[in-house]
């Protein structure tokens, strides 16, 4: 498909320039930081989760440990779904976690609709797994704000 592609962003090809994540990355949070809303600035009611869908290809010490099944029907070869995968890193974005926060706690894919569905009472878990799930809750850890983006958006007030 060459032509077709933006070869710098295209996966399958593997990203040959770490500079253009970190483009994309810097422009969704300056859009978020400098953006506003009838309740004040996006900054503050904006989380950017970077979720990684894959480990990148390296051994990891750790191995996958069981897991609720999500209900589905058993997949090829009888696979249950019963097991957690390969652990894969996620960056967290926003003006509620402390600087330099790094979360060592087991978090799963559905920790982040478990998230959502804890913050905004969304209901019932939609699956065991989910309701199995650690939420993100603890990560956001300060009842203020802590001045990080008002020194990378100075001209933005909540």
């Amino acid at each position: 498909m060459p032509g077709h592609l933006d070869q710098k962003r295209d996966q399958r090809l593997g990203l040959r320039d770490g500079r253009v994540a970190d483009d994309g990355r810097c422009a969704v949070q300056s859009a978020c930081g400098s953006s506003s809303s009838p309740h004040g600035s996006n900054h503050l009611n904006t989380t950017l989760l970077v979720k990684f869908d894959e480990h990148g290809g390296t051994y990891d010490h750790v191995p996958p440990g069981p897991a609720p099944t999500p209900g589905a029907p058993a997949g090829q070869l009888g696979f249950r779904f019963d097991r957690l995968g390969v652990r894969v890193p996620t960056i967290a974005v926003s003006a509620w976690i402390p600087e330099r926060t790094v979360v060592t706690r087991e978090h799963w894919n559905t920790s982040v609709l478990a998230t959502l569905r804890e913050r905004w009472k969304l209901g019932p878990p939609l699956t065991e797994r989910d309701a199995a799930a650690a939420t993100f809750t603890d990560v956001f850890a300060l009842d203020a704000t802590h001045g990080l983006f008002r020194k990378l958006f100075p001209g933005v007030h909540a």
